[in-house]
């Protein structure tokens, strides 16, 4: 079903003004490159976390979400916070913040 839309006039000409968000493109994977690369992918990863903070309300769903586009190096790095988050131990808990510096 496409979004519905709203008119409005002006100077005689209607105007269509849709009523959904703006479309969010997906991120770039990260191989476990240092440098440019690695910046802009972190970049990336706190702008779709702060534009989208109800869909990151703890934690735990902030990792699991960047893990997804961590592959080859990277992805065999994150094993430890993988496994911690799946775990979702509350005596144990992963910290985003932790995970960001580690």
């Amino acid at each position: 079903m496409p979004p519905r839309l709203n008119k409005s006039k002006n100077n005689g000409r209607s105007l269509q003004i849709p009523t959904c968000g703006p479309k969010r493109g997906t991120l770039d994977r990260l191989e476990g490159t240092r440098g440019a690369k690695a910046k802009t992918f972190g970049v990336q990863v706190e702008l779709y976390i702060a534009a989208n903070p109800s869909i990151f309300p703890k934690n735990r769903s902030k990792i699991i979400f960047v893990i997804l586009y961590l592959i080859g190096a990277a992805g065999s790095w994150a094993i430890l916070f993988t496994n911690r988050a799946l775990a979702n131990n509350l005596a144990d808990p992963v910290m985003y913040n932790d995970f960001q510096t580690a």
